[in-house]
């Protein structure tokens, strides 16, 4: 057989098997269109009970409702679920494992992209599973700051109280956030804008001041300062403690780079030189620091017959012959 008769061959293999996949493939859908929604046969215990069927496995029990969940929660993406049963895997997953750290963040997002817009009802759940992820895990600045989100933009009470409260609620939540590790650098302008429109000016002022004190990023003190002056241009308290931390900041760089500025307010400046170390290596200054020296020295004296003080009788002296 010619070279050209097998590349014929082999070409024509693959165009037979590309129409036998395309035929596979029409029918499969086909068929699968004729399938009834798996939302209709979905069994999803109650959160109560996931823990005992679970029977001392709850962590892989867990892991395996959380694939099942992303699954679920996919098929909606193409119109195949409402996603009637997503809140009840959430806390299927939760009820197995309350630590799974990850469910919290993803909950308080998929909780709100169930349709096209979100509900009111579905922030609120969504503020739910993200306060119960900050009780689990208060160092989490992520679910704060998601939290804090969703009270101050998306929940929209009846009344102005109400939405004051939230407000207040979403302002407290962002200063304790902004002091943790995590915390983005310019996060402590937005909290002091926050409570500058709630019309807490003084408690804007106050917080920038701490973290004014104690944020060691310079671009996050440097927008802190901006938004200082912004907010409060005539406060000659502010601007004297402004000066007063950029001098710091001087001695802190000049006296303990190494060390964060904590510790260098800690130690305090470095002490002035008291003693020169290059005099107290002399033997006679250490013994005169001692007191076993005299403030004369009378060695000399010993030694000169002549002295008062001599112990060498003049009459021996010997003299030398001419």
């Amino acid at each position: 057989m010619s070279v050209t008769m097998k590349r014929a061959l082999i070409a024509a293999s693959i165009a037979v098997l590309w129409l036998l996949a395309h035929g596979l493939k029409i029918q499969t859908l086909e068929a699968r269109e004729s399938w009834p929604d798996a939302e209709q046969f979905m069994i999803v215990p109650p959160a109560q009970v996931a823990p005992l069927l679970a029977i001392g496995f709850n962590e892989v029990a867990a892991d395996i409702t959380w694939a099942r969940m992303l699954v679920y929660y996919g098929s909606a993406r193409i119109g195949k679920s409402d996603l009637r049963y997503l809140d009840s895997l959430i806390e299927n997953v939760l009820a197995l494992d309350p630590y799974f750290k990850r469910v919290y963040a993803w909950a308080g997002a998929a909780t709100t992209f169930k349709n096209n817009r979100a509900t009111q009802e579905e922030f609120e759940l969504s503020a739910r599973y993200l306060r119960r992820g900050i009780e689990r895990f208060p160092d989490d600045y992520d679910l704060y700051e998601t939290l804090m989100l969703r009270l101050w933009w998306d929940l929209e009470p009846d009344t102005p109280e109400a939405k004051r409260a939230n407000r207040l609620e979403a302002a407290r939540l962002a200063e304790i956030a902004i002091r943790l590790p995590t915390a983005p650098p310019g996060a402590a302008t937005r909290v002091a804008t926050m409570w500058s429109e709630l019309g807490e000016a003084e408690h804007a002022k106050r917080t920038l001041k701490q973290m004014l004190l104690t944020t060691e990023n310079k671009e996050a003190r440097g927008k802190m300062i901006d938004r200082f002056r912004n907010l409060f241009p005539a406060d000659r308290e502010a601007n004297l403690m402004i000066k007063a931390k950029r001098e710091l900041d001087r001695q802190h760089e000049a006296e303990l780079p190494w060390g964060p500025s904590d510790l260098y307010i800690l130690l305090g400046p470095r002490p002035k030189r008291i003693t020169d170390l290059d005099q107290l290596s002399s033997q006679a200054t250490v013994l005169g620091r001692l007191n076993l020296l005299t403030p004369t020295d009378t060695t000399n004296d010993r030694l000169d017959p002549a002295s008062p003080h001599s112990s060498v009788d003049a009459s021996t002296k010997t003299v030398p012959s001419p």
